[in-house]
């Protein structure tokens, strides 16, 4: 909620391109960093051994549904055994190893949702709604979004199997080298459109189908301050001239009515003077 609040703070500040960027390579990090964790917690192995007894380390064996550990013996057994009466499906970190694998789990963990947060779960919403064309917004909008709830629903339903399979390391490398291809993707693809107006938008993909190399990724450059200020001084100018001669103008006509007028009286006088 706070790196949300934070992105939305900063996303015109800093654009939509680069805070995407960031948000990539920092949730990348945080997967690998995650994946190396879980070697010291639960270690690299697959969890579809056939015998309990094959799992050295509680992590392991108590993510196999038939399996139980004994803390007192140190033992994976399966869940029946009757041989141990202190079965459990609860780990205690008590070495150095677990311990420090436990909290290098959780501040990767953190780092990698606060980095989604700033980047990867706003940037996308307010892209499309920018580089979409008017004719297709609607349409484009909602595949997007059934599409991103399509995969996260494939995310949950294979997680566990993955994790069974090739390790829950290697499930959280392999959803980094996902992202990784994301990375590259918006790296070529995906421009930026901070300070653009929609119409500035959509000429970025006119020319090229390829918007990073094809068009400078950059806004039109604004106005100096000192050529606004000029532009300023001018109209205020321009202005003062117009009022001038808008409000001198019905003098100018009261005088040249005055002088026809005394033109015409000199003129009557004088034809009166002839007439006699």
């Amino acid at each position: 909620m706070v790196m949300t609040i934070v992105a939305i703070a900063i996303i015109d500040r800093f654009g939509r391109r680069k805070l995407l960027l960031v948000s990539f390579v920092g949730m990348i990090v945080g997967l690998i960093v995650l994946g190396i964790a879980f070697i010291f917690i639960v270690g690299l192995v697959k969890i579809t051994k056939d015998s309990c007894a094959d799992y050295a380390l509680c992590g392991s064996c108590t993510l196999d549904e038939k399996c139980n550990w004994s803390p007192a013996s140190a033992v994976c057994a399966a869940k029946n055994d009757a041989l141990y009466s202190d079965l459990t499906d609860v780990c205690n970190s008590t070495t150095t190893r677990e311990r420090a694998g436990t909290w290098l789990a959780l501040a990767s963990l953190v780092f990698y949702v606060a980095l989604y947060a700033v980047g990867l779960g706003n940037v996308p919403w307010l892209v499309q709604s920018e580089i979409f064309a008017q004719g297709i917004r609607s349409k484009a909008g909602s595949i997007a979004t059934a599409t991103n709830w399509v995969s996260n629903f494939v995310v949950s339903v294979t997680f566990l199997t993955m994790t069974q399979h090739i390790t829950a390391s290697g499930t959280f490398w392999f959803y980094a080298g996902i992202l990784s291809i994301g990375l590259c993707f918006v790296f070529v693809m995906v421009p930026e459109t901070k300070g653009l107006k929609l119409e500035d938008v959509q000429k970025l993909f006119t020319a090229s189908g390829v918007p990073f190399f094809a068009h400078g990724m950059r806004a039109p450059a604004k106005p100096n301050d000192s050529t606004d200020d000029d532009d300023s001084v001018r109209d205020a100018a321009e202005f003062s001239d117009t009022a001038a001669t808008t409000t001198n103008a019905p003098a100018t006509v009261t005088r040249h009515v005055r002088r026809s007028s005394g033109r015409s009286a000199s003129s009557g006088t004088s034809t009166g003077l002839v007439s006699r």
